[in-house]
């Protein structure tokens, strides 16, 4: 029993900030969590809270702020199914009463609903925001997009405003790519100045962000032969952590010419040692039997490469030059080795891999290097991967970050998760394969790995 608790009781106490009140506060927040029913008493109460916000005052930017600003908004999650809620969201983004900061926070709000597919009025307003001039709320417009799916009626006006910002060269490169991926269902066509734009974010020292929107826009959009086999050319400067994922460009065609590219590059391409073999094998089998034929000698070279990791693991212990923590910081948190993506240290990076605020603590400079240069021969507790497949034949590797009644979230890497149901998994298996690729140390150069290996060893 709740005993007799009225939403009237309760809710005024959730705007109590005194320090003193904090434990009334959080009980307050507690009990008006297990009471979904009470979406209709609470709009009044986050109605006001959101007209509050945006305000120039001194504490505007305080960390009480925004610890102020996050249990809004995640106050607001646990009621996103309520009707009235809902209204009162799509009211907010409507009305010129509240701030951008508010409307930042209702689009939050929806990016993490869970919902399968964007309600009618929310995709109206989404729409009018991606064809705004206010780009930040166009960013967190567009950022909803590429996390809920939108169908229905209002899908066609939506593509057309989000093409057009992929097209639109005076908005910011990396909004034009996140635009791009947004795009229901993917691009029917890409013209040769898109392709390029996206081809120049491929490379490994762009920004993470704008490498996984680029292959995100690449694996859904209609390519010709043609611009496959152009798109091959850029396998020499991928990152290990994007080469498996940008392979699903290629799964939608059988032309022996591109299958032939395609092993070549993988071949030559220094982010090779991130390829699985069980990955390409289904890949390869599409394409005729000539190209399987070449991918057999690829294939022994990825088992040489497994069979010399013993050996080139020694020699870097042997020949690593000395370090320096400061130098090691900035390659940790540049966008080549895109360290900070995954991984947390103090209060700034990443949550998809093992926060290395105090790693030296636990790990030795060996351990370190083996978990720099082979992710896999070492999988840390509580980040043990799984292999997802799909109910139509799709095989994921990732870290499952939810498991609810109706499915769940699979992390596939930074800024990279797939909500699956349920009834679309056919089976989840433990998996050998680490999140974060191999190869990193083909990517940075000896005194680069160095100095990370320096500031990784500094972190006790």
């Amino acid at each position: 029993s709740d005993g007799g608790l009225r939403p009237i009781e309760i809710v005024p106490l959730l705007t109590r900030r005194e320090e003193s009140e904090s434990k009334l506060r959080e009980t307050a927040d507690w009990i008006v969590a297990r009471h979904p029913e009470w979406g209709a008493a609470l709009v009044d109460y986050f109605e006001e809270a959101l007209l509050g916000l945006g305000g120039a005052g001194a504490d505007a930017d305080s960390d009480a702020a925004a610890q102020s600003r996050e249990d809004l908004r995640r106050r607001l999650l646990q009621f996103v199914e309520d009707s009235d809620i809902l209204e009162l969201l799509v009211g907010v983004l409507r009305s010129s009463d509240y701030s951008a900061d508010a409307k930042r926070i209702v689009l939050q709000v929806m990016g993490d609903s869970g919902n399968e597919i964007l309600p009618m009025d929310w995709l109206v307003e989404l729409e009018r925001l991606v064809r705004s001039d206010e780009i930040a709320l166009t960013r967190e417009a567009v950022a909803v997009l590429r996390k809920v799916p939108a169908k229905g009626s209002g899908v066609k006006a939506l593509t057309v405003a989000l093409v057009a910002l992929g097209h639109n060269e005076d908005a910011p490169e990396d909004l034009r790519l996140a635009a791009l991926a947004a795009v229901p269902g993917g691009l029917r066509e890409v013209d040769e100045g898109l392709l390029g734009l996206l081809g120049e974010n491929l490379d490994s020292e762009q920004p993470v962000s704008s490498r996984a929107a680029a292959v995100d826009v690449l694996v859904k959009a209609v390519l010709t032969n043609g611009q496959l086999i152009e798109l091959t050319e850029t396998l020499a400067s991928v990152s290990p952590l994007d080469i498996e994922g940008l392979l699903k460009a290629f799964e939608r065609s059988q032309d022996e010419t591109l299958g032939a590219a395609l092993v070549a590059a993988l071949a030559a391409s220094p982010a090779r040692s991130a390829l699985r073999e069980e990955s390409l094998k289904p890949l390869m089998a599409k394409f005729p039997a000539t190209v399987a034929e070449k991918a057999e000698r690829l294939y022994e070279v990825l088992r040489t490469d497994r069979a010399e990791q013993h050996a080139h693991l020694e020699h870097l212990l042997a020949t690593l030059p000395e370090g320096d923590i400061r130098r090691g910081q900035l390659v940790f948190m540049s966008a080549k080795a895109a360290c900070s993506s995954c991984h947390e240290i103090g209060y700034l990076g990443g949550n998809v891999g093992p926060d290395l605020t105090h790693i030296a603590k636990i790990r030795s400079a060996r351990d370190l290097l083996e978990a720099v240069v082979f992710p896999s021969a070492s999988l840390v507790r509580s980040y043990e991967p799984s292999t997802v497949v799909t109910a139509d034949g799709v095989v994921l590797n990732g870290l499952i970050r939810e498991q609810t009644e109706e499915g769940i979230l699979l992390a596939t890497g930074p800024d990279k998760e797939v909500r699956l149901a349920h009834d679309e998994i056919e089976e989840i298996l433990p998996s050998s394969v680490s999140v974060m690729p191999a190869g990193l140390d083909k990517q940075l150069t000896l005194q680069q790995l160095a100095d990370v290996m320096a500031f990784l060893q500094s972190r006790n």
